[in-house]
């Protein structure tokens, strides 16, 4: 019975055919693996579309340009028997596509830009013209009559065809800019810049970038250091990829960003291309489920071979992720809705849809308020080398402007610029110190602002205006870090007094006094037993003076005694010797341990200390405004330490460098700002900081008198 059940089982599943889809994936896009799994499964969960047959993939990776490698992978789907191929290739390479497709199978192209004449291709990516064509509708309904144009290697300035022949039919000025890719198909930096550097120059506010995802991602962002995200500028993005790229960045930059969207409203935060994956899975479903309905052999694979999937391929027509579908017989994505989308404050706004039917549009465009800081002109700053608020990168012979540099103050000007929609301009970069005159002298040429941490001094507000304040600053004392004594080859005697070692030694020369003259003078000692002849006479010298201090030695590191006494009184002297040695090497291992791992303290922890020793000299900087502290000072420590360092003259420094370094080489106390410890932090290995900070003070930012304190 049981095995008629299985034969029935068997004979009732085998109606139920598996068609097998091949997927070619580039290396960019090998991450839609599990996207094209979790499409299958969903079909083969449904009902309606082939509900008697299952669907599997056969994934392929696409291989480099090696020839042979192609033809290899090639080779894989012959034998594999599909019945459609869906090519997930970012690099748009007709070679790679048509050495990686099985004669007579249907393509299905995701990819954008990929040519549709190989006779089994479709491609469900939009093509080229008719990218072009909702360009030029969406160009004339904003109403340009100029422009700039910035596109790439990647796309090309041929894919523009019918919007370049509608601009010159208008009579509309426009201005044509290629940057320029590498094959990791990310831009070229020094180049960008100056593309973009031109595009400035033309003052041109309506462009139309026509890039790559990550090129576009690119051009943006450098963008914005040259004035070109503002107010008064608008951008058209033609990527219908725009969605996967963050715009609310730009949100303080009030500028105006125009892009298309091919998804459904649910999925503008998606990949195009990830939609398109998803659409090439039902759409070979769809086709699939016709044939089976019209009765073909599917036992044979002439019927997916000859053309026929293919046609039903190009009658499919279904709402999908990206809109309808449905191809031409070219097999081409015909019947096109795009929606315009606009950024407008960081959130994504509906302004018009486009349809390759209905070409009119119903642009709205998106008012826009809040007014650019600066105009058109550069914030202009200086600044000096001082970490951690401004350090130089390592590569910074890579990078233009303020991007040469890092830090808390580098960090913090971005920010504001990203905010406030201005960009820098670095004016000069000091290494050493930069002076109150020398910063006003820079003001009164025009600079803003000085990147550089000032105190909030009263005395300051002649010179130049200060920010806000940033952060709490003291004066703190820089010490020599203790050292341990000893070290080197007699570190080991370090744990034990010299006056501990001494009387050890003498205990040791006792101790054999007393077994030598125990050993003369009883008579059952080794020398009285070799007189007997009771031992070898050359036994009788175990314990003269020269072998009783040799025992006594040998016993105190570890060995015992090769011969011990045969007396009583000698074998408790002896006895009494090992104990006295097993007491002391026990606190000497103590002590050596504690020794080696405990950091020695620092008898320095405050001013009152610092005025309390004679040891080290101190002082600190001539021009600092803590002088005058010391000057007026009228008790305890200040005063004292003053009376010291007034008398010795040599004891105060010209710069925080000098300080550091005279601290490092010891008999030293430098007395500075805190900020030092993270400005010198390389030069501190040999001395630290200690005590907390005192005298405290606040710093701020610099800038001209003409910009308020307020911004």
């Amino acid at each position: 019975m049981l095995l008629w059940c299985v034969i029935l089982l068997l004979a009732s599943s085998g109606d139920g055919a598996v068609f097998k889809i091949g997927v070619i994936y580039s290396p960019a896009m090998s991450s839609y693996k599990e996207l094209i799994d979790g499409a299958i499964e969903d079909i083969n969960s449904r009902g309606d579309v082939l509900p008697d047959h299952q669907l599997t993939a056969d994934h392929v990776l696409l291989p480099s340009a090696d020839l042979t490698e192609l033809i290899l992978k090639k080779q894989e789907l012959d034998d594999a028997n599909v019945t459609a191929i869906i090519v997930l290739d970012g690099h748009r390479e007709p070679v790679h596509l048509e050495a990686s497709s099985t004669p007579g199978v249907p393509r299905l192209y995701v990819s954008p830009g990929v040519p549709t004449t190989l006779p089994t291709g479709v491609s469900l990516y939009p093509g080229d013209a008719v990218l072009a064509t909702l360009l030029a509708d969406v160009v004339e309904g904003y109403g340009w009559k100029s422009m700039v144009v910035v596109y790439d290697d990647i796309h090309g300035l041929d894919t523009l065809g019918p919007f370049v022949n509608a601009a010159a039919f208008a009579g509309n000025r426009v201005v044509y800019m290629k940057v320029k890719t590498n094959r990791g198909l990310s831009t070229i930096r020094p180049q960008l810049r100056e593309v973009l550097g031109r595009v400035r120059e033309t003052v041109e506010p309506t462009i139309i970038l026509h890039c790559d995802t990550f090129v576009t991602r690119d051009v943006l962002d450098e963008a914005r250091n040259f004035v070109l995200l503002r107010e008064e500028t608008h951008w058209i993005i033609t990527n219908l990829d725009a969605g996967s790229i963050d715009l609310s960045v730009y949100e303080f930059t009030h500028v105006t960003l125009t892009s298309f969207s091919l998804v459904s409203p649910d999925q503008r935060n998606a990949s195009v291309l990830q939609a398109l994956a998803v659409v090439a899975v039902m759409t070979v479903a769809l086709a699939l489920d016709e044939s089976v309905r019209q009765g073909y052999d599917l036992q044979s694979q002439d019927w997916s071979r000859n053309g026929t999937l293919l046609d039903h391929i190009k009658q499919v027509s279904f709402e999908g992720q990206t809109g309808w579908v449905s191809f031409n017989q070219g097999g081409s994505r015909r019947n096109v809705s795009v929606d315009v989308i606009e950024n407008d404050s960081g959130n994504l706004t509906k302004a018009g849809t486009w349809s390759e039917v209905n070409r009119t549009l119903g642009l709205v465009k998106s008012g826009k308020d809040g007014p650019f800081v600066f105009g058109n002109k550069p914030f202009r700053v200086i600044t000096r080398l001082s970490p951690p608020w401004v350090t130089k990168k390592i590569d910074s012979e890579s990078f233009h402007g303020i991007d040469k540099y890092e830090g808390f103050l580098v960090d913090l000007m971005k920010v504001l610029s990203k905010r406030l929609n201005f960009t820098i301009d670095v004016e000069k970069v000091y290494d050493g110190e930069l002076y109150d005159k020398e910063i006003k002298r820079q003001f009164d040429k025009g600079v803003h602002l000085g990147m550089v941490m000032k105190s909030m001094r009263e005395m300051r507000r002649k010179y130049y205006e200060l920010s806000p304040e940033l952060v709490e600053f003291g004066y703190t004392i820089f010490t020599p870090k203790p050292v341990k004594e000893l070290t080197g080859l007699l570190s080991f005697m370090t744990p034990l007094s010299p006056q501990m070692w001494i009387f050890f030694a003498l205990a040791m020369v006792v101790v054999s006094l007393f077994l030598t003259l125990v050993n003369q003078v009883n008579p059952y000692e080794w020398r009285w037993l070799a007189k007997r002849g009771q031992v070898e006479p050359s036994q009788g010298g175990y314990y003269n003076a020269w072998n009783s201090l040799w025992n006594v030695f040998s016993s105190t590191v570890g060995q015992g005694a090769e011969n011990p006494p045969m007396s009583f009184g000698g074998r408790i002297i002896l006895g009494s010797w090992w104990f006295f040695v097993l007491v002391v090497m026990a606190s000497y291992t103590a002590n050596l341990a504690a020794f080696l791992t405990v950091k020695p303290v620092n008898p320095i922890r405050s001013m009152e200390d610092l005025a309390r020793q004679n040891k080290l000299e101190y002082g600190f900087i001539k021009t600092y405004a803590i002088k005058r502290l010391f000057e007026t000072a009228d008790s305890f420590p200040l005063l004292d330490m003053w009376e010291r360092i007034s008398a010795n003259p040599d004891w105060l420094v010209d710069s925080n460098e000098e300080g550091i370094k005279r601290a490092a080489k010891g008999n030293y106390a430098f007395i500075t700002f805190s900020g030092v410890k993270f400005r010198r932090i390389s030069e501190l290995c040999e001395v630290e900081m200690v005590g907390q900070p005192f005298y405290k003070y606040h710093v701020a930012l610099p800038h001209s008198h003409w910009l308020s304190p307020q911004d």
